[in-house]
């Protein structure tokens, strides 16, 4: 295992574990203090990120306020919860991503485990995998933990489909502490 140590401030210690043999066939680098978990399955490459903002009004989607994406091409970057960060560390040798309750249509979203302490829920109400979680981005400023979610489109669905209702939940300790707003996303072939 290597450990490397950053310190951002006077007030917070960074500390990035990294092993590959326990990092649930994850990838996890640090970029400019970011901590990065990324599911190798579902790479980025050859898509494009979008805000929530940047996708919402599109005519081709249902309803105004759907994020609307065109699978295989286009992916939406959702600000997670804010929350407070203390100087505990982010010791993150067993970060996954998983897929929560799936059966062969649908699942209910996604678990991502950080360390001891930190996980996030990604709820998503009527998923049949429109999108999948690619990758999630923690970032210490000062005394607050900033994240965020990669959501690229790839339906397999004949005409695509929407996930509706995605909400993250920031869990410290089992507690969850904060949550998003819901976002509805639309993904087409």
């Amino acid at each position: 295992m290597r450990t490397s140590t950053f310190s951002a401030s006077p007030f917070l210690a960074f500390t990035l574990a990294l092993s590959a043999a326990s990092c649930d066939s994850r990838q996890l680098s640090d970029t400019n203090l970011c901590t990065v978990i990324a599911d190798p399955a579902h790479p980025l490459d050859g898509y494009k990120q979008f805000s929530p903002d940047e996708k919402m009004g599109d005519p081709r989607a249902q309803i105004p306020t759907y994020v609307y994406l065109v699978a295989g091409h286009d992916a939406v970057a959702i600000t997670g919860p804010s929350i407070p960060f203390t100087d505990h560390g982010l010791a993150t040798h067993n970060a996954s991503i998983a897929i929560e309750n799936p059966t062969s249509v649908s699942a209910s979203g996604y678990f991502v485990t950080v360390d001891d302490h930190l996980a996030y829920r990604v709820r998503i109400d009527d998923f049949e995998f429109e999108v999948a979680l690619a990758r999630v981005e923690l970032c210490p400023t000062g005394t607050v933990l900033e994240s965020r979610f990669v959501f690229p489109g790839i339906t397999d669905l004949l005409g695509g489909g929407v996930a509706h209702d995605l909400t993250i939940d920031a869990i410290v300790d089992g507690a969850t502490v904060a949550s998003t707003s819901p976002v509805t996303v639309e993904v087409r072939p």
